[in-house]
């Protein structure tokens, strides 16, 4: 996507909203794909905890935040892309929920200066990143609680056999 005003239909209306892309702003890395830090195909170079700590900074410093309610959420690349922010951001963000997480050994141990609260939600059908993990040649996928240090403590399903909460 490039810069400009798009719309969704959400609830039967017509919502419009801008984006603002920066002019020399690029996220694709190997294979052509855009990925959060962390993923082996993200880009060279790119500094995604640190961009999300100058964010933070900026918007603190403009806005009323109450920094002790600051979260993380994102879905595959992303969700994994939060576990590195409980990682090395603890101390600003207060708890994090990946959905259908790719959890990538970062290649250096998780050691948050706080336990960093998780709510890791992912469907036991999902062929693409398996809920248990896996494990290949090409790509190293862990669970959160193996990415952190942290076993699961309690598994709960909900909605049937598709779907599983677990704490960690």
């Amino acid at each position: 996507m490039s810069t400009g005003d798009y719309e969704v239909v959400s609830g039967g209306i017509t919502r419009t909203y801008r984006l603002h892309v920066p002019e020399k702003y690029t996220a694709v890395g190997d294979e052509n794909k855009q990925a959060w830090q962390g993923a082996p195909y993200s880009a060279a170079g790119v500094d995604d905890v640190k961009f999300t700590a100058d964010l933070l900074d900026k918007l603190e410093g403009e806005l009323c935040v109450d920094t002790d309610a600051v979260y993380a959420a994102g879905k595959s690349n992303g969700a994994g892309f939060t576990a590195i922010l409980a990682c090395e951001l603890a101390d600003r963000i207060a708890a994090i929920a990946p959905v259908a997480g790719a959890f990538y050994q970062p290649g250096k141990r998780c050691a948050p200066s706080r336990p960093v609260p998780v709510l890791d939600i992912h469907g036991t059908g999902d062929t693409t990143i398996p809920s248990g993990g896996d494990v290949s040649a090409t790509c190293r996928v862990c669970r959160p609680g193996s990415a952190t240090g942290r076993s699961a403590t309690t598994a709960t399903r909900i909605h049937g056999s598709r779907s599983r909460v677990t704490m960690y």
